[in-house]
């Protein structure tokens, strides 16, 4: 096998353990709240069975592709500098997300159907508890990432290399969207495909690992601290002097994030060296 791309075989292998992996932890994840614990906690937990479960299942790959890993995850080509663009864009993709969302609102495109929903706008900033917090950090920045960037981009998204950029990106970024819940497709399709150019530009796979974690840290903070309640009713809508500034707001955050990926993260050859 070359060092520089995994066979095909190697990359279904990939992705039919992490389907399983998943799988798993979504039957724990069940059993965990039938047996009395807080749902996210659950789900929290629960995840800490997939990088056991994908270790016993590619083991034999791991084993075999062992040159093609350690030149995907060698840190030769990072450096600080790459390191804090990729953290401004995590920063960046989630300040696009929250300015669509409120431009969303403002203009009646997004709204609660509940009858009892809160007009708002109402804040109360309150966290779980330590215990909950600390796995969900944990969970969402030190494990996801690493997996999943390592499977879509590093063996998919590599394997596709000779394919061009667009082919290439494009499937690692679709089969990356199928492993996310429905409800997330839309971000998970933008994000992936700002993780996958910055594997391309960058050719490192620790930039898009940084970025994802980011990304995934905000809402650690965001959505299990703060209670915010904005639900405007139809005949005050659209807000317009909320909605223009939103997406005045959107437009430069995805424009800054293009520009990051495209332009600040180095332009060297994707696929690691043998």
């Amino acid at each position: 096998m070359s060092a520089d791309s995994p066979p095909g075989t190697h990359v279904v292998a990939a992705l039919l353990a992490l389907a399983a992996a998943l799988l798993c932890r979504a039957w724990l994840q069940v059993t965990l709240e039938t047996g009395g614990f807080d749902r996210t906690l659950a789900a929290n937990l629960s995840y800490l069975v997939v990088p056991p479960v994908l270790l016993v299942l590619l083991l034999p790959v791991l084993r075999a592709d062992r040159g093609f890993l350690c030149a995907l995850l060698r840190p030769g080509p990072v450096n600080l500098r790459l390191l804090l663009v990729a953290a401004a864009i995590g920063l960046l993709l989630r300040v696009a997300w929250w300015s669509q969302l409120v431009a969303s609102v403002s203009f009646g495109w997004q709204s609660s159907t509940d009858p009892l929903a809160i007009v708002g706008p109402v804040a109360r900033f309150s966290c779980p508890p330590a215990a909950s917090m600390a796995a969900g950090i944990v969970v969402a920045t030190l494990l996801i990432p690493p997996i999943e960037e390592l499977i879509h981009r590093g063996y998919v998204q590599t394997r596709l290399h000779s394919r061009g950029p667009a082919l290439a990106i494009t499937i690692s970024t679709l089969l990356f969207v199928v492993f996310h819940p429905t409800s997330g497709w839309g971000f998970a399709l933008a994000g992936g495909a700002v993780l996958g150019t910055m594997y391309w530009t960058s050719g490192s796979l620790w930039p898009p690992i940084v970025t994802h974690s980011v990304v995934n840290l905000e809402p650690q903070i965001t959505w299990r601290c703060l209670n915010l309640h904005w639900n405007p009713t139809a005949d005050t809508l659209p807000l317009w002097s909320v909605g223009l500034p939103a997406t005045l707001v959107f437009c430069l955050s995805a424009g800054l994030v293009a520009w990051l990926a495209l332009a600040k993260c180095g332009r060297r050859d994707p696929v690691p060296a043998p």
